[in-house]
């Protein structure tokens, strides 16, 4: 029987948050306002809504199946070391750290880090008009709770640019990938774990790209519209020497979890 049409007893139907299309979609652009918005501008102008109840299957006992060409993600045992986590201690020990596991799983790449997020699921929502200053590094956030995929292949070359140069003929000699590590960084996780849907199973047509409008640059990331078609799973109780990584983008054209939108009519 196929492992991976096996219900577990720890897997979990839930209903996820989608992106719903319309019609301005067809001359106007999704965006989110992720700062203060200007007076009389709405934050953001697309809706999320919860979608049909769908599984989300346990990785444990499956995990050595997955791998990041053919799925989009993968999990890698990693001992975590750092166990104080502020702004110099990440840099100093804990992103070397993540280097050394990048090229422990594919040895000759060279890996540049550009951002990192903590987040916890006991912070108290933001009181209203609460102003976040998301270019605080050390700024814990509260899970996000929609399905999206953080980088678009625009943002990727961009981001590629800023830290390569402007010109783009390094396109035609390296292989660009945009990879998030996720882990608890003091116990297993208990509550709110994260979902990672398997990227062979992603129709490029479903993506829908969405404008990330910052105070000092907009970024782009894509948003599913609902399918029967996803396949989800989860790491139950993933423990702090877990690290999950999750594709974001892949300029490689011949694996097959690469994200990519197909969907002319997104402006």
């Amino acid at each position: 029987m196929d492992p991976l049409h096996v219900t577990a007893p720890e897997d979990e139907i839930v209903r996820l948050n989608y992106f719903q299309d319309s019609e301005i979609f067809e001359h106007e652009k999704p965006y989110e306002i992720l700062s203060q918005a200007p007076p009389g501008i709405e934050r953001s102008n697309f809706q999320l809504r919860p979608g049909q109840p769908e599984t989300i299957h346990d990785l444990r006992g499956l995990r050595t199946i997955f791998n990041l060409d053919r799925n989009g993600f993968q999990v890698v045992s990693n001992t975590l070391k750092t166990s104080c986590f502020d702004e110099a201690t990440i840099k100093k020990d804990y992103l070397p750290s993540i280097e050394a596991l990048l090229k422990s799983v594919e040895p000759d790449i060279d890996v540049h880090f550009f951002d990192w997020t903590l987040r916890s699921s006991g912070l108290p929502d933001p009181k209203p008009g609460t102003i976040v200053n998301l270019n605080d590094p050390m700024l814990c956030l509260k899970p996000v709770q929609d399905v999206h995929v953080d980088q678009s292949p625009f943002a990727a070359i961009k981001r590629a640019k800023w830290i390569l140069g402007n010109d783009i003929s390094f396109l035609q000699t390296k292989r660009i990938r945009i990879i998030n590590i996720w882990r608890p960084i003091y116990h297993p996780v208990e509550d709110w774990p994260l979902a990672v849907c398997d990227g062979s199973t992603v129709p490029p047509e479903k993506l829908i790209k969405v404008d990330h409008v910052r105070k000092h640059h907009i970024g782009e990331s894509l948003y599913p519209l609902e399918s029967d078609r996803y396949r989800w799973y989860y790491l139950n109780k993933q423990t702090p020497d877990e690290a999950l990584l999750i594709k974001m983008f892949d300029s490689k054209e011949d694996v097959v979890a690469t994200c990519k939108n197909k969907r002319a009519s997104n402006v």
